[in-house]
């Protein structure tokens, strides 16, 4: 076993523990640069468990502060590109990348993809309102949401609204998606020495997209807000829509897609 890290130390470890050499072998998961993968760390688990038991944890690679980490790592990537050269890939060598999002396959341009979300913050506050005699009255505040309706390619948010109270609904969603459907216009400011800054505007205003545009694809998670009827009968009439809920078939159940 190598008290230190050389030039041919894996070689020798190797050579001396030809178990664990069979181990890192018969590993056939991915390996892709920086973050390990859970199945290889559970290889190095065991190969430590390993040294230990056999009282190594004194030598190399035990005793470096990543425990063979890394050189466990460059010795499978190593010989996965020699049998790339070798002329004998397999599926284990040869890494096969995942397409999991839009901009993998296209460049996006603006508005080709729109992505819609809330985000709510705890507060502690009260506002007066008056009741359904007129009379005001105290009433409790314990969070705000924000909702963005946000262009994905430029990062512009097309259209925002605040909404106070423990959650949203459907016609919230329904109006952010109208407002950003609408030239902005500046608003009357009430607040004292409030102004817009020069040159204030939204991307509805941008000449190019006169009419306003909308995007060609909007994202947005599963909320129950997000799925009522209000907003999904908007978007399938209005941003011509389709909705996919699922696989094609479940059991002898047709798509649900309009």
């Amino acid at each position: 076993m190598p008290s230190s890290g050389t030039a041919h130390s894996m070689d020798q470890l190797l050579v001396s523990q030809p178990d664990i050499k069979q181990k890192l072998e018969d590993y056939k998961g991915a390996l892709p640069p920086g973050r390990l993968p859970p199945g290889f760390k559970r290889v190095l688990t065991e190969i430590r468990g390993l040294l230990v038991q056999r009282g190594f944890q004194s030598f190399w690679p035990m005793n470096t502060k990543d425990k063979g980490r890394r050189a466990f790592s460059r010795f499978v990537r190593r010989i996965r590109r020699k049998a790339i050269v070798d002329g004998a890939p397999s599926n284990s060598t040869v890494e096969m990348r995942s397409i999991t999002r839009l901009h993998q396959l296209f460049t996006l341009r603006p508005f080709d993809r729109v992505e819609f979300d809330a985000h709510r913050l705890d507060v502690k506050a009260t506002m007066r309102i008056p009741d359904a005699r007129g009379e005001m009255i105290v009433v409790p505040i314990s969070a705000i949401w924000i909702l963005a309706l946000i262009e994905v390619a430029s990062t512009a948010c097309l259209a925002w609204k605040l909404v106070i109270g423990q959650a949203y609904s459907a016609l919230d969603v329904a109006q952010c998606f109208a407002s950003s459907m609408r030239r902005w216009e500046p608003r009357a400011l009430v607040v004292p020495d409030m102004q817009y800054a020069p040159g204030s505007m939204m991307p509805s205003n941008i000449a190019p997209f006169d009419p306003v545009s909308i995007g060609l694809l909007t994202a947005m998670d599963n909320a129950k807000a997000h799925k009522s009827k209000l907003p999904v009968d908007s978007w399938l009439r209005v941003h011509h829509g389709v909705i996919n809920y699922g696989p094609p078939h479940v059991g002898d159940e047709p798509l649900h897609q309009w």
